[in-house]
């Protein structure tokens, strides 16, 4: 595997933050101490007729979803919910709200105010610790979040 020399000759002693370098080394597979068959845990069986092979079918049912190559939510619902929540980033940065404590209440109330020029507002955060000074908010109607974004793409808010 030449990926594991690669990112050992880039990565080694790179730093992760200023004053903090990675170290990285190469992994060392194999047994500590000697191996007793005898003191192994045993699996307790389950009785005949117990739900045992549903919850395995279950299991498998829900592992082949995770692994599956579905392209996200086929609900209906999910897909509305998706496409009524716009994503606003860099609309402040979060070293604002250390210096002036009203600014959280300030600037969600103008953001909202804002917003709510396009239509109603189900659901609205702002996360105020983002370092992409990120703000959330998902429409009544889709045609409210297109809106939203048409205008507000590209747009300088303050």
């Amino acid at each position: 595997v030449e990926s594991v020399p690669l990112a050992l000759q880039i990565l080694d002693g790179a730093p992760i933050r200023p004053g903090y370098p990675v170290t990285l080394e190469r992994a060392v597979f194999e047994l500590k101490g000697e191996f007793d068959k005898s003191r192994r845990k045993r699996r307790k069986r389950r009785p005949k007729g117990s739900n045992a092979k549903k919850k395995g079918a279950k299991g498998a049912k829900g592992q082949e979803k995770l692994l599956s190559w579905d392209d996200g939510p086929s609900d209906e619902k999910q897909l509305r919910k998706i496409a009524c929540t716009v994503v606003l980033k860099r609309l402040f940065k979060p070293e604002e709200f250390d210096d002036d404590p009203e600014l959280y209440g300030d600037l969600t109330s103008d953001v909202r105010t804002e917003l709510e020029k396009f239509g109603e507002i189900r659901k609205f955060v702002l996360h105020d610790r983002n370092p992409d000074g990120v703000v959330v908010v998902r429409f009544a109607d889709e045609k409210h979040s297109a809106a939203c974004l048409e205008r507000m793409n590209g747009r300088l808010f303050r």
